[in-house]
């Protein structure tokens, strides 16, 4: 598969569809995979403004055909042989009040930083009032973004199914955080900024399970009391 648009930005992760997704980076022509199909599917578009991919679906913020930009999702086939129409996530311009999606310089201009989650949604950085807060949106109507704080200089660093982690350049924090199944759920944790890696298992990563205990050999009796569950990271 191939994206065929005007210059685009070298913005977020670039990742291949899989081994045949071919790039046109702005100026600097088409840059095929080592094992490429050889008749690469084109993908239509007016320009790209940011970009990004996992599990399968291709996210690009796009000009719609209304003018503004929108983040769009396509679904690939396994071997980037084909790709599904777009389908709107949101948003991607400047609203009346002057908030708007946090785009970085790029060749194209600016981008909007993507951030796939591998199941279909798809997170970015939202700004008002120069305030910056992390959104994950999940479909083109709705998104999370409940009680995430405010921030600067933030920066997806990983992102799969639920969980979500970004470092903020002023605070020097990492927060690591979930779309929550139920409005009472909780389990943003708050830390100074290191290497993190969160999974789900929507997206083909489970936690191994635990090595078997050897027997007790003491005649006391085992506490009945369970361990607190893990934390996805």
């Amino acid at each position: 598969m191939r994206l065929a648009s005007s210059p685009t930005p070298a913005v977020g992760r670039r990742r291949a569809v899989l081994a045949a997704l071919t790039v046109v980076a702005a100026g600097l022509g088409t840059m095929p995979s080592a094992v490429a199909a050889d008749t690469p599917t084109p993908v239509q578009t007016g320009g790209v403004w940011g970009i990004d991919f996992s599990g399968g679906t291709l996210n690009t913020v796009e000009i719609a055909p209304s003018g503004p930009r929108f983040v769009f999702a396509r679904q690939a086939a396994a071997d980037g042989s084909t790709a599904g129409a777009p389908t709107s996530m949101g948003y991607a311009d400047t609203y009346a009040t002057g908030a708007h999606v946090k785009r970085v310089p790029c060749d194209a201009g600016s981008c909007v930083p993507l951030r796939a989650t591998g199941n279909g949604h798809v997170g970015r950085f939202f700004v008002d009032n120069g305030q910056e807060r992390a959104q994950i949106w999940l479909t083109a109507n709705s998104y999370h973004s409940f009680d995430e704080p405010g921030v600067t200089g933030g920066q997806f660093v990983n992102a799969t199914g639920r969980y979500f982690v970004y470092n903020a350049a002023a605070t020097g924090k990492q927060y690591i955080d979930a779309v929550s199944e139920y409005r009472g759920t909780n389990v943003r944790m708050t830390r100074s900024i290191t290497a993190a890696s969160v999974w789900d298992r929507c997206c083909g990563r489970r936690v191994p399970p635990p090595e078997p205990s050897p027997r007790p050999t003491s005649n006391r009796r085992r506490s009945s009391r369970r361990s607190p569950p893990v934390r996805p990271v």
